[in-house]
């Protein structure tokens, strides 16, 4: 069973945390510290993906059906304390992931950070069905969050055949 096999590699996931949040780093050189952050921050944000695909898979699974929550975001915040902004972030980079596979990719390969996807929804939900998302990955790769929504409305104005006024009001989204 497959899911199965997702909790067995999330069980194998929390071992390997346990481990590292008793590792002893104070005698690591610079080098070291710098390399494991690095790593640490990119893995982190392939985790968000993974978190965001499962957080939509138990929206459309309804499995807060019951449990006097209005929706899968305000379930998983008061289950996790944590925020429902949260949950509703990850839920966008889920949509967004969904809606464009050129996308999911570069996120996957770290080409596009979670973070700068999470700011595309808007743009891909609002595109041609045509639109060349290829495009709006080089547009957006290896960019910061803010820079990467501009990128991303740059892009859309491009694809779009919207009146100047139109062009206008989306600049200011």
């Amino acid at each position: 069973d497959r899911m199965v096999a997702v909790l067995d590699e999330i069980e194998r996931m929390e071992c390997a945390l346990d481990a590292l949040n008793s590792a002893d780093v104070s005698c690591a050189d610079w080098d070291e510290l710098g390399d494991a952050a690095l790593r640490w921050w990119r893995l982190m944000d392939r985790a968000q993906v993974v978190g965001a695909m499962l957080l939509r898979a138990a929206e459309v699974a309804k499995v807060h059906a019951g449990s006097g929550y209005r929706d899968v975001s305000e379930w998983i915040a008061s289950s996790t304390n944590t925020s429902r902004g949260s949950a509703l972030y990850s839920l966008r980079l889920a949509e967004v992931l969904e809606a464009s596979p050129q996308v999911a990719e570069a996120v996957k390969s770290g080409e596009v950070t979670a973070a700068a996807a999470a700011r595309l929804c808007t743009v891909l939900r609002e595109a041609p069905a045509d639109a060349d998302h290829s495009t709006l990955v080089d547009a957006v790769a290896s960019q910061p969050p803010a820079a990467a929504q501009r990128a991303a409305d740059a892009w859309f104005r491009s694809v779009t055949t919207e009146t100047p006024e139109q062009n206008h009001a989306s600049a200011a989204r």
